[in-house]
């Protein structure tokens, strides 16, 4: 995965300009939402089949790799939450802050209420 930041060897204003201007005739440039969505959706894929299951799960009747296997449907936390916080959202959920996970929650790997708590879960 390439770095969206751009790091500058030296400081000054010529050389990160310079450097701005590289990065905005690079090759490797999103070109549009459909190209970038596609990326997100194939380095999710890709996490889940190094560290879950390689194993497709199907949706209507038709099976997609973006989709858990029905194994995983009815666990407590979703499969996709990071391994480092996996005992606070645990901890969260039997308390009184405890939230309802959605129904794509533990289906899908790109739920957008496990993402955010991966995101936030860390800054709590």
């Amino acid at each position: 995965m390439r770095k969206l930041r751009i790091e500058p060897i030296d400081n000054t204003q010529d050389s990160r300009e310079l450097q701005y201007q590289e990065y905005l005739n690079a090759r490797c440039r999103m070109k549009s939402y459909e190209e970038f969505k596609a990326t997100v959706y194939a380095n999710l894929v890709s996490y889940k089949e190094q560290n879950i299951t390689e194993e497709c799960g199907s949706y209507k009747g038709i099976e997609y790799k973006e989709f858990l296997p029905e194994s995983y449907w009815e666990n407590d936390l979703p499969a996709m939450l990071f391994p480092g916080i996996k005992s606070i959202v645990s901890d969260i959920q039997k308390s009184i802050y405890k939230y309802k996970p959605h129904i794509f929650a533990n289906k899908h790997v790109a739920s957008s209420q496990t993402a955010c708590v991966n995101l936030f879960v860390p800054v709590l």
